[in-house]
């Protein structure tokens, strides 16, 4: 508007210049003016036309980011919910296995500590077996050899069965009733070593002899049987280990 007024103004202030033009054209300044003015008129409508192109062009590129604003932002925050409820997951998932290791822990523990009170029974076993293995060995050994000599010496008592006997009063395993019998046995004829024995006594010692070596036969098969025994169960628990 204001350089539409500055244009009237300038018409306005050159009438001499408009009175010569006159002569020469039938155009009045008035119609120039008018002229001038709706030149400017259409000029400002093209500018108009052309701001307002430019604007909407603008408006749906605006428009168009503020949309795709928001869907990133909605992504962000979809994103972000995902994120914090895995991080919550997750921290559960951590303490919950903090719980298990320590109780793995606690486990683990317990197992190495039965482990070490498994480790010293076994060890005591094994000593007890070896000790016990050693026990019927030698009594079985013992008992072999008494029962030979008694069985060639029935009708006398000599050194030797005199000293297999009386190892046999040593051994762990012999029962206390057996050994009293032994202790009878070897105090039945007081005569000493090399003497004969009359014929009385000596069928007297005899039947108290076979006596004694059925008793000692009872035994060996006894501990035999006991012997191997306990060596099955212990190779069944060496297996089973």
């Amino acid at each position: 508007m204001q350089r539409v007024m500055l244009s009237v103004a300038v018409l306005l202030m050159f009438p001499v210049v408009a009175s010569a033009g006159a002569s020469t054209q039938s155009v009045t300044p008035t119609q120039k003016v008018i002229t001038l003015l709706q030149g400017m008129i259409e000029k400002g409508k093209q500018q108009k036309h052309q701001e307002e192109v430019a604007y909407a062009d603008l408006k749906v590129f605006c428009d168009d980011q503020i949309t795709q604003a928001k869907r990133t932002v909605k992504e962000e925050d979809d994103r972000v919910l995902k994120l914090t409820a895995d991080a919550n997951k997750l921290n559960s998932d951590a303490s919950a296995m903090a719980k298990r290791i320590k109780s793995d822990e606690s486990v683990k523990s317990s197992a190495e500590q039965d482990v070490q009170a498994s480790t010293k029974i076994r060890a005591q076993e094994h000593q007890d077996y070896q000790t016990t293995h050693k026990d019927y060995t030698e009594s079985i050994d013992a008992l072999s050899r008494a029962i030979a000599v008694m069985q060639k010496q029935t009708h006398s008592r000599s050194q030797a069965s005199f000293a297999q006997l009386a190892t046999l009063q040593t051994m762990n395993l012999i029962p206390v009733d057996s050994k009293k019998k032994i202790d009878l046995f070897l105090m039945q004829d007081p005569e000493d070593e090399g003497l004969a024995i009359a014929a009385p006594e000596a069928n007297a010692y005899e039947f108290q002899g076979s006596h004694i070596i059925e008793m000692l036969e009872k035994l060996l098969d006894k501990f035999i049987e006991e012997k191997n025994s306990i060596g099955e169960e212990r190779g069944k628990y060496e297996t089973c280990s």
